[in-house]
């Protein structure tokens, strides 16, 4: 009886041990489970996407000019000829400086005034009331919305002139909180090199978790691959 006993014995310590081993597993299944629905989708860099070419031939007297916007001078008719000879049907780059360069005249700081501010300058040096200023080209306020969807892909440009998230992002593109889908910011930083920033976008939509609601900046790229 007692050999009987031992063999009893030995069973039911093995069974223990495999349910506990079972339980572990279970456990571990579980706590992954739980990490991979609660933390943003894995994504990776996409293919670049070819855009349309950031020319903005209106804008609000309020933008703010950086570097290197282009600009040009209007004149009207009956204007000085020789000031137009000089200036106009010229673009004129914002240099890393902040300034345009109007030689003979010298350099005018415009980096970080508006359009409105920077054609009054440009009047006050000129000694030129009726002289316009334009944005040919916007290249320092600007970001990329990009589609990665297997049945849409398609990408654009948008500009950046006031305080945008990920979020105001999202809401453009007429995202609702259900739809299944992720998101990634691309950035490129001069001390970080490329990131890819994943998105939580549940997180956001429907929890209220805003550790991954980015501010975006100049040059950033958001992606959206839809899953339905």
């Amino acid at each position: 009886m007692n050999w009987f006993k031992s063999v009893v014995g030995l069973g039911v310590l093995a069974a223990l041990a495999v349910l506990g081993w079972q339980a572990r597993e279970t456990r571990r299944e579980v706590t992954a489970l739980a990490a991979r629905l609660d933390a943003p989708p894995a994504v990776a860099p996409a293919a670049p996407v070819a855009l349309p070419p950031a020319v903005a031939p209106r804008l609000p007297g309020e933008y703010l000019l950086e570097a290197p916007d282009i600009v040009e001078l209007s004149f009207p008719v009956g204007a000085d000829q020789d000031v137009v000879a000089l200036f106009g049907g010229k673009k004129f780059v914002v240099a890393p400086d902040g300034t345009i360069g109007l030689e003979p005249l010298g350099r005018l700081t415009v980096a970080g005034a508006t359009v409105t501010r920077a054609e009054r300058l440009v009047q006050e040096l000129l000694g030129m009331a009726a002289v316009s200023l334009n944005v040919s080209s916007v290249t320092s306020q600007l970001f990329s919305v990009i589609d990665v969807s297997p049945s849409n892909t398609k990408g654009a440009t948008r500009l950046l002139n006031r305080s945008v998230t990920v979020f105001d992002v999202l809401a453009a593109a007429n995202l609702s909180a259900d739809t299944r889908c992720n998101v990634w910011v691309q950035r490129n930083t001069p001390d970080k090199g490329e990131q890819v920033l994943p998105v939580d976008y549940r997180g956001i939509t429907q929890s209220g978790r805003t550790g991954t609601n980015y501010q975006i900046l100049p040059d950033d790229q958001v992606f959206i691959h839809r899953l339905n």
